[in-house]
């Protein structure tokens, strides 16, 4: 049914929308495009994500040099792993 409304010209039936928003998971404000959807807050499920959040917030150098460096890091695990491969 959702997708006989998705066509550019379809209209759903208003005392359609509040339900067609509840299965959506969406405001009906969203639906008539009246305002953006909200983006969920995003939980950190590990210390990493954690991490990765925490770096996000700070100012743009910092996050330049703590990309850098983990770059680095990453740049040489990878390096490492072809060696390993190579002598094997």
């Amino acid at each position: 049914m959702v997708a006989y409304y998705e066509a550019p010209d379809a209209r759903p039936p208003a005392h359609l929308l509040p339900k067609m928003a509840q299965v959506l998971g969406a405001s009906v404000e969203v639906l008539l495009g009246v305002s953006q959807p909200r983006r969920p807050k995003r939980l950190a499920t590990n210390r990493l994500e954690r991490r990765l959040l925490e770096i996000e917030k700070l100012d743009p150098k910092a996050k330049r040099q703590i990309t850098q460096l983990l770059d680095t890091f990453i740049e040489r695990e990878k390096h490492k792993q072809r060696i390993s491969a190579q002598e094997a």
